[in-house]
């Protein structure tokens, strides 16, 4: 009888930690997919700014397509070569990360003042 009770215990053990060890995986590919989307919209900030450079009259919009996902270029608030917001989005998956960069300037040197993530729901209003 004692036999079979300490399997018991020794199978409920296993079941746990097997349980706990799924969990923690899922949480790591979630905090992977999380970070895949932040560098994405990143990408997508850099692509934005180098348009900017190129063509200050460059309004955003456009998406970028990578392996895992995708990033989108929102509009670009200001005009001319100073004082310019970027609003970006990175997607993997199902999660969504929002950035928002400001440059006070563009030429000869960019000088970003905020590189900031933003919250879901609480995107640039421009």
């Amino acid at each position: 009888m004692s036999v079979l009770f300490i399997g018991a215990i020794a199978l409920s053990s296993l079941l746990t930690l097997m349980i706990l060890g799924w969990a923690a995986e899922q949480g790591g590919l979630t905090y992977s997919q999380s970070q895949q989307a932040l560098n994405y919209a990143r990408s997508c900030a850099e692509y934005a700014l180098q348009s900017l450079r190129a063509d200050s009259t460059y309004a955003g919009s456009g998406a970028l397509s990578f392996t895992g996902g995708a990033c989108k270029i929102f509009g670009i608030d200001g005009a001319g070569s100073e004082n310019r917001t970027i609003c970006t989005e990175g997607d993997v998956a199902t999660l969504v990360k929002l950035m928002r960069i400001s440059a006070t300037k563009l030429f000869p040197s960019t000088y970003i003042t905020s590189f900031t993530e933003l919250y879901t729901g609480s995107g640039c209003t421009f």
